[in-house]
């Protein structure tokens, strides 16, 4: 299969889902069974899906497990049922913008474990909902902190961004500590890349920029055009370091806390000191600015 340049389109951008099965609505099914098109079992509410375009389906057609999707214009998100993206080799899954994926890894780890599944769906097309518990696990005290004392609610939208909250309920008897991590990386991979195809030649990953509640994670390419995915929290981490945001919670019996993110992403020609300029920058949506 031929290269394709770095930022150009595979697909005309996609209609927004919700207006009937030709505009994207998927069908729903009673009997789960495979769809070789986007490799998910149908019927499933934990492997809701929305496909609309030919550009998913190319990502999503190697896929074997349940999948989340949430999606509007040129903007989609796709995960597993558990709304991570682990950045893994040969992973197809992440944040894409105009058949480039502005984010490979977004993954959530409660006290150093990633969390267990209750349910998902992403039923609404751009909007999903993950409920997850904990595995067993130690504080930072040493404490033991037993498995399903917490309740996690992960509920992300996309619309000229990605929107995450993440609530979090302790049914501990007792206060506890724990580390929750949200881990980001990106390698801006078009759409060949990331279904195995391998470049001679990339661009360039620049140094993730990071103060106290935000990180930008950059890469220049051959197209001399710079990609950027910024994250900005609500709250700021204990901690912002090498694609890792660290917050440290303490939490009563029964206690809530909610943690909040947006994700946004640019691209723009190249400026005179190699980051994104002014002109002609682009953001989801494809909207100008």
């Amino acid at each position: 299969m031929p290269a394709a340049p770095e930022g150009s389109a595979v697909t005309a951008a996609p209609e927004r889902p919700g207006r009937g099965e030709e505009a994207g609505e998927p069908v729903r099914r009673r009997a789960p069974r495979r769809d070789p098109a986007d490799g998910v079992r149908r019927g499933d509410p934990a492997a809701a899906v929305v496909v609309t375009t030919t550009a998913e389906r190319y990502v999503m057609s190697g896929g074997q497990a349940a999948h989340l999707v949430v999606k509007e214009g040129d903007l989609f998100l796709y995960t597993d049922a558990l709304g991570q993206a682990s950045g893994g080799e040969n992973s197809e899954l992440g944040l894409y913008f105009r058949d480039t994926r502005f984010l490979s890894r977004l993954e959530l780890t409660v006290a150093g474990r990633k969390p267990v599944l209750l349910s998902s769906t992403a039923e609404r097309g751009y909007a999903a909902t993950i409920e997850l518990t904990n595995l067993e696990s130690h504080a930072p005290d040493g404490r033991v902190l037993p498995q399903a004392s917490l309740h996690l609610r992960r509920t992300r939208f996309v619309d000229t961004g990605l929107r995450e909250q993440l609530r979090i309920r302790s049914f501990h008897n007792a206060p506890v500590e724990l580390l929750v991590d949200v881990h980001f990386d990106a390698d801006y991979a078009d759409l060949f890349e990331v279904r195995g195809l391998r470049r001679r030649k990339r661009g360039a990953r620049l140094p993730v920029s990071c103060d106290t509640r935000s990180m930008t994670l950059s890469y220049r390419g051959l197209d001399d055009v710079v990609r950027e995915t910024t994250v900005s929290f609500e709250e700021p981490p204990e901690s912002l370091k090498q694609g890792r945001a660290r917050f440290r919670l303490r939490l009563a019996p029964g206690e809530m806390t909610v943690l909040g993110y947006d994700v946004t992403v640019r691209e723009a020609p190249a400026g005179p000191g190699g980051g994104a300029g002014a002109g002609g920058a682009a953001v989801a949506q494809g909207t100008a600015t």
